[in-house]
């Protein structure tokens, strides 16, 4: 994936002085529906009509987030049974319909070294963008990385299929101005492996397959950390991050929505410089050791991760994570409609669930139909420096970076594999998809 310029100019103290923005008491105007008397009677997501507010933005991403964390015919929640990429890059031209998937699947956290579009290297584990993984503890000095998985629903995966756009060739040729269709969702969810013993009361864990690591060797003969895909094995893994991404009535942009467990990491303090020796925070989060100096965290291990125990799969270096921009920045009411949605729907929708234990962090969009080939994305609007810790935890550089500084129109180019520029090339999925297959010689 690589990186875009943004077009604005940013000063040192800005820059190195990040914290939350604006630091607000939560308004009571920006609340869950009142039809919304329990997680069991939240309805679908209503994708035909265009958000009016802010808050109406921020009102459709819990929506989303809470219908696909709901049961299904099945007993599966739903975005459990949605189509996996394999799915959705298949060559069986048979698997048109969503309805013809496999409704039973495993949570494959792996890297599939003998298909040619399915993750490769160590992409189950590294971020977009920066490359880096994220080792957590609970260790000081070493720990387990963090894993990722994604998904789309059924209206995202008939448009695919339906189309070809499967195919490279197919994609390639497509009308540069087609947008995805009204209600096409993806998401993004970020899994941590569960310890032995340890208490897992509020989050959601399933059982996943991920492939070992073991050390190898880079062409320059330095010792590396790569994928065994000959050794698997299944372990129980913790959700603690969600992107969620869909199109709208009049936002083909898609509205990029991200949560987070609440006790992931904490916030940098207001007025606090990101190079500081002072602590974030006096206490234990998931990704951030208590007192640990802000300057200390954040680092990204790409260049330096060692495997340090290949039994206990354990990693080095430890990362501590920081948020820089409270909920993901922006105006002062961005900022309060998410504090009171988040407090009205934890405690009345989901009072006693697990998913309490969830909060949306921000949403970004732009303004209805300003969608062009080539064209950045402006303006942005929402959480205009949104982040989620466990997926962008080594991008939270400045205020206003957000996810379309990376997901845009352009074009994308892979050796001598070129993608023209496309409104499709939004999702990353497709343009990754695109790319792996041309580029593994397909």
């Amino acid at each position: 994936m690589k990186y875009y310029l943004i077009p604005a100019i940013i000063s040192v103290s800005a820059a190195l002085t990040l914290g939350s923005v604006w630091k607000s008491e939560a308004q009571t105007t920006c609340l869950a529906p009142s039809a919304w008397t329990s997680h069991a009677d939240v309805p679908s997501p209503d994708n035909t009509t265009a958000p009016s507010s802010n808050c109406a933005f921020h009102v459709w991403a819990w929506n989303t987030f809470l219908w696909i964390t709901q049961p299904g015919e099945d007993g599966k929640l739903r975005f459990q049974t949605f189509a996996t990429l394999d799915e959705l890059f298949s060559e069986d031209a048979s698997a048109m319909r969503f309805s013809a998937l496999p409704k039973e699947k495993v949570l494959e956290l792996t890297v599939r070294v003998n298909k040619s579009f399915e993750m490769q290297g160590l992409d189950s584990i590294l971020q977009a963008g920066t490359r880096g993984a994220l080792v957590h503890g609970p260790g000081m000095d070493s720990g387990r990385a963090l894993y990722y998985s994604q998904n789309v629903d059924p209206v995202f995966y008939e448009f695919v299929r339906t189309n070809k756009y499967y195919l490279p060739d197919e994609y390639a040729s497509a009308p540069a101005d087609t947008n995805f269709p009204i209600g096409a969702v993806e998401f993004k969810y970020s899994w941590r492996i569960v310890g032995e013993g340890e208490d897992t009361s509020t989050f959601f864990v399933t059982p996943a397959e991920i492939f070992l690591l073991t050390e190898g060797t880079d062409s320059e003969g330095n010792k590396i950390v790569v994928v065994d895909p000959k050794k698997t094995k299944t372990v129980t893994v913790a959700l603690v991050g969600v992107h969620v991404v869909g199109v709208v009535k009049d936002h083909p942009e898609f509205i990029w929505a991200t949560f987070e467990h609440r006790n992931n990491a904490p916030d940098l303090p207001v007025g606090m410089s990101a190079t500081s020796a002072d602590p974030v925070s006096d206490r234990e989060w998931t990704f951030y050791h208590a007192n640990t100096a802000a300057k200390d965290s954040n680092h990204n291990p790409a260049t330096e991760m060692k495997l340090v125990d290949a039994d206990k799969q354990l990693l080095s270096p430890v990362v501590n994570v920081f948020r820089a921009f409270s909920l993901g920045g922006g105006s002062q009411e961005n900022v309060a409609n998410i504090q009171s949605l988040n407090e009205s729907v934890q405690t009345k929708v989901l009072a006693g669930s697990v998913w309490a234990n969830y909060m949306l962090v921000g949403g970004v969009w732009s303004t209805p139909n300003n969608v062009s080939p080539g064209e950045a994305i402006t303006p942005q609007l929402g959480s205009v420096s949104l982040a989620n810790t466990t997926m962008e935890t080594f991008d939270q550089l400045f205020p206003g970076v957000n996810c379309f500084a990376c997901h845009t129109t352009s074009g994308e180019t892979m050796g001598s594999v070129q993608l023209p520029a496309k409104n499709m090339n939004l999702s990353h999925i497709m343009t990754n998809g695109f790319l792996r297959q041309l580029t593994a010689g397909k």
